[in-house]
């Protein structure tokens, strides 16, 4: 069949609920909607992914990052074959613990997540608060798609509704989640001191039973597991809390969890947060405002079973009716909206309908070889040459930031003066990029352009948040220590610096030996004093800091003052 219209949608195929939601579970369903489509759900990591993608006559590109896939972007685009990237979380302030942080609190990730927006014919959400978060990113249509389930729920489970004994009140969720459910312990206590016939069920990491620190005899505890497993465990509950602190991060979450507590007949007990008004608007449930809300509403449902039943099955109908995959089309209409006249001329090998194609592995991009190649015409001192293969790969990837920065190195050798003026343009290409202006700071000729330089960088520096100064930390004191050592008009500019990075010993001791030497003993003493305090401190307390991670100290910090905003009038 000719002419068969063929979707590609790149995706890491696995069981977990961002793959199901987002990837594979809607493209069975518009396979199903639509029967004479070939909807393909390419893993990510398959070597067939380049011709494929290209070939594709709508191609969906899920949490894009490579820089190959950019490049093919504008390719398609030349071909006039669109491209619909989606994001789903927001990936400029992820939750302390989540095992994303670290990744996500790049800049230059961020840079790369930018640029395929810009570049995207559309751009896919799950809810309004990411929707109000990117919208500025990308010149194309924005659109959310909210999550929906792959299926029409069970049946209405009234008989465990009905039944007396144990109330089973439960939770479940990630590292991403455990400042949430930390918010509201104090009133997990107090409900199950109140309620014998009250149990605590938790589902997560393992870790989860000693943070909460609930009586054991009243809690049960279930491990991660497969979606299945999941929603077995929410079938078990009367009663699903889904509580979101007020963070930037919360703010750009789906309703899924609601979605998926209602359609187990379980009924869910909801913040009032931008995530989940829709879903309250929709039902009537009584949204949460504070833990002293959250604790009156709980004890109105386990004491009144026909209000928390009634309550249970309008959340339940609401499921059931508007938010099941295969009922809804506003994915496959932007889909249909999207793809061409005619369809490209490609012999795919595989029929219309649904189909998950591992492919196989690939052990290096292209982008991986050039990049590579280019390194080691760097390190074998072969400057005409790699010139040559710099100007190729600037051609080929010109969004890329790393390539740019081993062009420049190379018109260093090769052509001096016109590195300067390709390093301005590339300061206003990659604006948000510290790499360039430091570059720009390493090849001034004078102390003079070199201040200005610096001058600019502390500026970009103003109004960042702490995971970007976190960031850029090592490169921006190792360059100003070099200065400093070498040039002593740098003392004021390192002060500034300093004010960013105000735990930074190196520095602290540049900039004392820096005073020292102009015969200002005052102002050197107060850094050798904080050296020493600190240098005592860093060894009394090395073993503490050692026992535990960054993330489990700033959930804790994040639930304690998240309890304290939730308690304000």
């Amino acid at each position: 069949m000719t002419d068969v219209r063929t979707v590609v949608q790149l995706v890491v195929l696995n069981n977990e609920g961002d793959s199901c939601y987002r990837m594979r579970w809607p493209g069975e369903q518009i396979a199903e909607q639509e029967p004479a489509w070939r909807v393909i759900n390419l893993d990510v990591n398959a070597a067939e992914r380049f011709a494929w993608c290209l070939e594709a006559d709508l191609l969906v590109l899920y949490v894009p990052n490579e820089p190959d896939m950019l490049e093919l972007v504008a390719r398609r685009r030349a071909l006039g074959r669109c491209t619909l990237v989606e994001y789903n979380d927001n990936f400029y302030a992820p939750p302390p613990a989540s095992p994303a942080a670290e990744a996500w609190s790049s800049p230059l990730l961020w840079q790369s997540y930018e640029a395929f927006m810009a570049a995207a014919d559309a751009l896919v959400v799950t809810g309004p608060g990411l929707q109000q978060l990117l919208q500025d990113k990308c010149t194309a249509a924005l659109h959310i798609i909210e999550n929906h389930l792959p299926a029409p729920p069970p049946s209405f489970d009234r008989a465990r509704h009905e039944q007396t004994g144990e109330i089973r009140l439960g939770w479940a969720g990630s590292l991403g989640h455990i400042a949430d459910i930390l918010s509201v312990k104090r009133v997990l206590e107090r409900l199950l001191h109140d309620y014998p016939q009250l149990v605590f069920c938790a589902m997560g990491n393992k870790s989860i039973p000693q943070e909460l620190g609930l009586p054991p005899e009243r809690m049960r505890f279930q491990h991660w597991g497969s979606m299945d497993e999941y929603l077995g465990f929410l079938s078990s509950l009367h009663i699903g809390i889904a509580p979101l602190l007020p963070t930037p991060y919360n703010e750009c979450r789906s309703d899924i969890k609601a979605v998926e507590i209602a359609s187990r007949s379980a009924l869910p007990l909801l913040t009032e947060a931008l995530p989940y008004r829709a879903f309250l608007d929709a039902t009537g449930l009584k949204a949460i405002n504070s833990p002293e809300e959250f604790e009156q509403l709980a004890r109105r449902y386990i004491e009144d079973p026909s209000h928390r039943l009634k309550d249970a099955r309008a959340c339940y109908d609401y499921v059931s009716e508007r938010r099941v995959g295969v009922k809804r089309h506003e994915r496959l209409e932007l889909y249909r909206r999207l793809l061409p006249t005619s369809p490209a001329a490609f012999d795919w090998g595989l029929p219309a309908g649904y189909h998950e194609v591992f492919g196989k592995k690939s052990q290096t991009t292209p982008f991986q070889q050039m990049s590579a190649n280019l390194q080691q015409l760097l390190r074998s001192r072969r400057w005409q040459e790699a010139a040559g293969t710099a100007a190729q790969a600037l051609e080929r990837y010109p969004g890329n930031p790393d390539i740019a920065l081993l062009a420049v190195r190379c018109l260093v050798r090769s052509q001096p003066a016109t590195a300067v003026d390709r390093l301005q343009h590339l300061r206003w290409r990659f604006s948000d990029d510290l790499r360039f202006p430091l570059m720009q700071a390493a090849l001034a000729g004078t102390a003079e352009t070199r201040s200005k330089h610096w001058r600019e960088i502390l500026s970009m520096l103003e109004g960042r948040n702490i995971k970007y100064h976190r960031f850029f930390r090592e490169m921006l004191v190792g360059s100003m220590l070099k200065l400093l050592q070498k040039d002593e008009d740098f003392g004021g500019l390192a002060e500034e610096l300093l004010k960013f990075y105000p735990r930074s010993a190196h520095l602290r001791y540049e900039l004392a030996r820096h005073f020292e030497r102009r015969r200002m003993d005052d102002k050197a003493l107060l850094h050798f004093d904080w050296l020493v305090a600190e240098e005592r401190d860093l060894k009394e307390n090395t073993a503490f800091y050692q026992s535990l991670s960054r993330g489990y100290l700033a959930s804790w910090q994040e639930a304690l003052a998240g309890r304290e905003v939730q308690q304000r009038p």
